[in-house]
């Protein structure tokens, strides 16, 4: 995060990205930009993973509901948005200074971005936005 924007008693909006399965790394820095230019706009910019080792959806489609919601479900104590917006377990909120009632804007590519879409499924009044991007068969 931009300590400009965000700290000295400024609490700042949530940008969570989702990357891709392995086979989606990050090989032009898409990654990297978007977390920069989020941060640079007054977010608190995280990037999450899950469970990938079934590639190329293998496990099906019904499994991203179960990623997203690992994820995402902020009434699970455990979630990456629990942690974030509720918890105070790992003392990050006396160092992050993330408020989610002032939005969370939710990112991710390829197999992330589909993880990512259903965020608003297990937090709708957090989840303010979202921007999501993949591709194709590259075979």
């Amino acid at each position: 995060y931009d300590t400009s924007k965000c700290g000295n008693g400024n609490k700042c909006p949530l940008y969570i990205y989702v990357d891709g399965t392995e086979n989606a790394a990050d090989i032009d820095e898409r990654d990297s930009t978007y977390m920069i230019e989020m941060a640079q706009r007054g977010y608190i910019a995280v990037t999450v993973d899950y469970d990938d080792a079934a590639i190329k959806y293998t496990d099906g489609c019904d499994s991203f509901h179960e990623k997203s919601k690992k994820i995402f479900d902020a009434s699970v104590t455990g979630s990456v948005l629990h942690q974030l917006c509720y918890e105070n377990s790992f003392g990050h909120r006396d160092h992050i200074p993330v408020d989610c009632r002032l939005g969370v804007v939710v990112s991710g590519w390829s197999q992330g971005s589909h993880v990512a879409s259903l965020a608003g499924n297990y937090a709708p009044s957090l989840i303010t936005a979202g921007l999501f991007w993949g591709n194709g068969n590259y075979n």
